[in-house]
């Protein structure tokens, strides 16, 4: 199959780390691997190289949303789409109805950590919560406790790495503060640092 691909899509770097681990199992030389690669942003893009498959496309906005655009015409093109099983689906069906020929594999699951309850219950207040993705807003919605979800919701602002994980905050109840202009980890960071700044 590998030979067959024009493109390979990686949205996160743990796609890219499924891939390589996959490939291995089966003895597969990703090396020869001749088409496109994409990614989402510059911290998937540098686990791509890593993992010796250089990104020659990535999108102005660090969003899976903008990389139809940046794949420009798709039109009779096989593209690999490793994801998360629980990644929405809208990149597949955009990047179909632009006329290539998709295929779909559920690379990795996001499987939440179990919080340390005790240190949150002991903690005063709080004052942001960051978030990195719709799963991550979901997860940690579902993990924490009726009271502790309250409380969170009631005291922190959200800050957000991107639009996706903004609405889905919003739709849990929190008060967005900030959504970062960067969608990577340093991003956030730099726009937590600005809201603290502003008060």
């Amino acid at each position: 199959m590998w030979h067959r691909l024009d493109c390979v899509v990686f949205t996160s770097a743990q796609g890219v780390e499924a891939v390589v681990e996959r490939a291995q199992s089966l003895g597969l030389d990703l090396s020869r691997f001749a088409g496109t690669v994409a990614v989402v942003g510059p911290a998937t893009g540098a686990a791509a190289e890593a993992a010796g498959f250089p990104a020659s496309i990535l999108p102005e906005e660090f969003l899976t949303d903008a990389i139809p655009n940046a794949l420009g015409d798709v039109r009779g093109q096989t593209i690999f789409l490793p994801r998360s099983r629980l990644a929405r689906k809208g990149l597949a069906e955009e990047l179909r109805a632009r006329g290539a020929k998709v295929l779909e594999a559920d690379a990795y699951d996001a499987v939440p950590a179990e919080p340390d309850l005790a240190s949150v219950r002991r903690e005063r207040k709080f004052d942001f919560v960051l978030l990195t993705s719709a799963s991550a807003a979901n997860n940690l919605a579902t993990l924490l406790p009726d009271d502790l979800r309250k409380r969170l919701i009631d005291e922190a602002g959200a800050v957000c790495i991107g639009p996706i994980a903004a609405e889905a905050a919003r739709s849990l109840g929190f008060r967005v503060r900030a959504i970062a202009r960067e969608h990577t980890v340093p991003g956030l960071v730099e726009c937590l640092l600005e809201v603290q700044a502003h008060g």
